[in-house]
């Protein structure tokens, strides 16, 4: 029998600039634990997904992001956002969100995810770059990596 998928799914305001770059960020950290190629990282019994908690989806990820995950060789081209569902949450086995808003928005969502979701950084919120400068975006992906650097290092994703 196969191992049950686990998933991880990464909640900002609009996913076109947070989430999806923690995303790629998370995606790429995992395939290389797991030793695949980042599009194959379900092959190894993982999926990793991101959403927002106030857009209606269909939007691409800003230019910005996509210029900042592509100086770290990851593609965040083809991104297109989604928004937070009750389905998503329910299908997740581990929930970060980039401020406390957004992580009383998901419970509020889903309730009972309350012991499976988490603010990405404890020591407090992820502050959105829309508008900022290219400095400021690579400054939240840095900060972003790191965050999931220590995360995934406590969870057998």
């Amino acid at each position: 029998m196969a191992e049950r998928v686990k998933s991880l799914l990464l909640v900002c305001t609009g996913n076109t600039c947070r989430s999806p770059m923690a995303e790629v960020i998370a995606r790429d950290l995992l395939a290389r634990r797991h030793g695949v190629e980042a599009a194959s990282l379900g092959d190894a019994g993982v999926e990793v997904g991101s959403a927002g908690v106030m857009t209606m989806g269909g939007s691409a990820a800003s230019p910005e992001a996509v210029a900042v995950m592509a100086e770290r060789g990851l593609d965040l081209s083809g991104h297109v956002s989604r928004g937070l569902t009750h389905e998503l949450v329910r299908g997740s086995d581990l929930i970060l969100a980039m401020t406390q808003g957004h992580l009383e928005a998901l419970l509020s969502v889903a309730p009972e995810a309350r012991d499976r979701a988490g603010l990405l950084d404890s020591e407090g919120d992820i502050e959105d770059p829309i508008g900022q400068s290219m400095v400021v975006y690579r400054d939240v992906a840095d900060r972003m990596s790191a965050c999931l650097e220590r995360v995934l290092a406590t969870y057998s994703f």
